[in-house]
């Protein structure tokens, strides 16, 4: 088994170096070694021995998905400030889309498939919002905060948020004292949504809905990324 690993992973490293002679950066790796990528001018080149899939790909290519995504969401792809790409090592290859649209971060990602075909998250209709400021992102739902409070305090919240203007569009019970709460906003509205709650001292916590992401190690993709001038 030992010698079938190793084989595949140097054939793997053979084509990415032999397929990158033209690209101008080093070559880098990652994950203890289990994904290597090198860049080139708007053109990148990875590898994951984790799956076996060999990524060649230019900006163009990967960022077109990406921008008739927005498209189809009613965002104008002309006013698109930014794409911050970042390529992900874990069990499985993925790539981070930060996504910058009139002052609020959006995020997309997407497992890279073994034809080299990137797939898209299609689970929910909706575009998340990015977790975090830096990195790669992490998506977040725009319209959905999971609360740990006492049932007897919920209606209290709900009240104290119609009070500010956050008004609560459906109030779920979980489990235990977990709620999920919807609510009817745009843009990132959610974020101080979630700063309300938090200074209400009625929750014990709060927190974003978010997806399931694997521990992985990250890395820039800068020649995969637009930056408007």
């Amino acid at each position: 088994m030992k010698k079938i690993l190793d084989s595949s992973r140097v054939f793997l490293f053979i084509m990415i170096v032999t397929s990158s002679s033209l690209l101008a950066g080093p070559l880098t790796s990652v994950g203890n070694d289990t994904c290597w990528y090198k860049e080139g001018d708007y053109r990148t080149k990875i590898a994951s021995f984790n799956d076996q899939i060999s990524l060649n790909t230019s900006r163009d290519d990967i960022l077109a998905p990406v921008v008739k995504f927005f498209h189809k969401k009613g965002f104008k792809a002309d006013q698109i400030d930014a794409i911050h790409t970042y390529g992900i090592c874990g069990p499985r290859l993925a790539i981070a889309f930060r996504v910058t649209y009139d002052a609020v971060e959006y995020c997309l990602r997407a497992n890279a498939s073994k034809d080299g075909e990137l797939v898209f998250d299609k689970g929910e209709d909706m575009l998340p919002l990015a977790a975090s400021r830096k990195g790669a992102c992490e998506g977040i739902n725009p319209h959905r905060l999971i609360i740990s409070i006492k049932s007897d305090l919920v209606v209290d919240l709900q009240k104290y948020l119609n009070a500010k203007g956050h008004i609560v569009k459906k109030a779920q019970h979980l489990s235990g004292s977990v709620y999920v709460l919807d609510f009817s906003v745009e843009r990132d509205e959610i974020k101080k949504i979630k700063t309300s709650v938090e200074s209400s001292g009625l929750a014990r916590s709060v927190s974003f809905s978010s997806g399931q992401y694997h521990i992985a190690d990250e890395f820039e993709l800068l020649s995969l990324s637009y930056f408007r001038k």
